[in-house]
């Protein structure tokens, strides 16, 4: 009896919170934990159209503390990533709209709520945002020469612009960056996200040197659809995810350091909007059709890409819901989580704390042979001639004509001719054929051995927390911005 044992992540939900300020459209996007407070990064539809919107919550029990929102224009204006930095919450955002898009970002979330939202002056879509080193990196899409291009942009803690890359761009196709990682072996800034033209969109991937801001080199991985999200392990492998050209589902790829594919996990109907590293294993949110809805879901997997386990976190809710892109806050065993649901018939914000805890598996294969006994009943027709030989004795009557003389004393001779009867015996032999039908009806019986494999997995709770360093380097796109991306394209 073979078994294991295996490790992974189980997520309890400590609380969880909704908000629904309109009758439209409300979606959360990002959250990023600062001091006592969690901040949860979206948009509203409170005037009508979208609006800059930022809830203030207590980190221990989700209650509100504080609401910012502001409509910078009077197109759909949406905030979709945040980071922290020095002590100060960063977010950037867009106006989607082809007649004046516009990249944002907002800073002074502190304490004192001193917000401050400043324009980068481009022509395009301010989708990610990543801090390190003292710098903010914002990535998006920016026009050039009439089509969307990769651009990043690096910033200091008072946004002023440090420098900036704007790709080439590929022929025919806009192009936006969706997510970013920091490679964690080389250090270069690995932006993902789509190029999109008239046959289709596909993956599309750019590797950015973020001291020089320069090119340094450009990932066509072959796969339809967008690359939503990026994260990197201690190692350098860096595993993105995305949509295959359908919308519904996709995939997952590993990729080495130098940029190739190393391995690929078909996700099926899960569909990954966001992602973050705790220890060595790799956490996914996302949605999954169960019961008749789509679920806030996370799966787990192995640095193999083999899913360990999976957590349905809206299974009370009759709707359907979906996480929203934008950051996962990961602090400590603490994994903060934001996305929206249709409950109340229009879209609300969904906000999650969970405890991440190990969980120890044991796998045990047990081999059981079976005997299995069938008794077969057939029935046979048999057919058999036999031959007899027969010989019978019959009397043949024949008449015989004897002629006799007859001397008499006188002197005359007299011949006299006088029939005769004899009666003879012969020998008739016959043949006789007998054709016998009986009908015999047997059975038997068959014996076989089957054996079968039964794995049966025990699920122990170890009461420990992980202790394996927590990274959360996780930014996600959003569905809007796709839409917007596509928009552009057909114009």
């Amino acid at each position: 009896m073979p078994h294991g044992f295996s490790l992974t992540l189980g997520f309890n939900v400590l609380w969880v919170v909704y908000s629904d300020p309109s009758t439209g459209d409300d979606m959360a996007s990002a959250t990023c934990a600062l001091g006592g407070s969690l901040l949860v990064f979206g948009f509203d539809s409170r005037p009508g159209d979208y609006q800059f919107r930022v809830e203030f919550r207590n980190v221990s029990t989700g209650a509100p503390l504080y609401v910012w929102s502001w409509n910078p224009s009077g197109f759909n204006d949406v905030i979709l990533d945040c980071d922290v930095l020095d002590g100060r919450a960063y977010a950037v955002g867009a106006t989607l709209t082809l007649e004046k898009p516009k990249a944002y970002a907002v800073t002074g979330f502190d304490p004192r709520f001193n917000v401050e939202v400043r324009d980068l002056d481009w022509s395009g879509f301010a989708y990610t945002v990543e801090a390190k080193d003292g710098y903010l990196y914002v990535g998006g899409g920016d026009l050039r020469e009439s089509r969307l291009v990769f651009r990043v942009d690096k910033l200091d803690a008072s946004l002023g612009l440090v420098a900036s890359y704007k790709s080439a761009g590929l022929e025919g196709h806009h192009a936006g960056a969706f997510d970013m990682v920091f490679n964690k072996a080389t250090g270069h800034l690995w932006a993902v996200g789509t190029a999109a033209g008239d046959k289709g969109d596909r993956w599309w991937i750019e590797v950015i040197d973020p001291q020089a801001m320069e090119l340094v080199k450009v990932i066509d991985p072959g796969v339809r659809g967008v690359a939503m999200t990026a994260i990197s392990d201690s190692e350098g492998f860096v595993y993105v995810m995305g949509i295959e050209g359908t919308g519904r589902g996709g995939y997952l790829l590993k990729f080495d350091r130098e940029g190739n594919v190393v391995a690929r996990l078909e996700l099926g109907e899960f569909t990954a909007t966001k992602a973050t590293m705790i220890g060595d294993f790799l956490v996914l949110a996302g949605d999954e059709r169960r019961g008749g809805y789509y679920r806030h879901t996370i799966y787990v997997l192995d640095r193999d890409l083999n899913i360990l386990g999976k957590t349905y976190l809206s299974m009370d809710v009759d709707a359907d819901s979906y996480f929203a892109v934008g950051r996962m806050w990961v602090d400590g065993s603490k994994v903060y989580v934001a996305g929206w649901d249709m409950r109340p018939g229009n879209a609300r914000w969904v906000v999650y704390a969970l405890e991440a805890r190990e969980v120890m598996q044991t796998t045990v294969t047990t081999t059981v042979t079976t005997t299995v006994i069938r008794f077969l009943t057939y029935t046979t027709t048999v057919t058999e001639t036999r031959l007899r030989t027969v010989t019978t004795t019959q009397p043949v009557t024949t008449t015989v004509y004897v002629t006799t003389t007859q001397v008499r004393e006188e002197t005359a001779t007299v011949t006299v001719r006088e029939p005769i009867t004899v009666t003879l015996t012969r020998d008739v032999t016959r043949t006789l054929t007998n054709t016998l039908t009986n009908t015999v009806t047997e059975t038997k019986m068959i014996e076989r051995e089957v054996v079968r494999e039964h794995t049966i997995t025990l699920t122990t709770t170890i009461e420990r927390l992980p202790t394996t360093p927590v990274v959360a380097l996780v930014i996600a796109l959003t569905l809007i911005a796709v839409v917007a991306l596509l928009m552009l394209r057909r114009r």
